[in-house]
């Protein structure tokens, strides 16, 4: 569980556009548990809601959180498989709106 003392806000500015967002405060790097998927193939993904307003756990899971999010990272791969490619990511973003 993430609460609100764990998260600072940030700002993202690119081009003309400016944007938020949260990331971890480093006083709270060691009580979190992290997960790592070390043999994915390039069939699978992995997908996860980064943030919902009506999330069903906003008022447990979520509670002392200024947003329900899933907090994420990424790492440089300490062991890479000989002769790899590097690796590639995709971060695809989606707005739905129900009326």
């Amino acid at each position: 569980t993430v609460e609100e003392t764990d998260v600072l806000p940030l700002s993202i500015v690119a081009n003309d556009c400016y944007g938020g967002n949260y990331r971890l405060t480093d006083s709270t790097e060691k009580q979190h548990e992290w997960y790592y998927y070390p043999e994915m193939s390039r069939e699978e993904v992995l997908l996860f809601t980064c943030f919902d307003s009506n999330h069903p756990a906003k008022k447990t899971t979520f509670a002392g959180t200024p947003i329900a999010t899933c907090i994420h990272s990424a790492i440089v791969d300490p062991n890479p498989p000989e002769n790899e490619p590097p690796r590639q990511s995709i971060d695809i973003r989606f707005l739905l709106i129900w009326d």
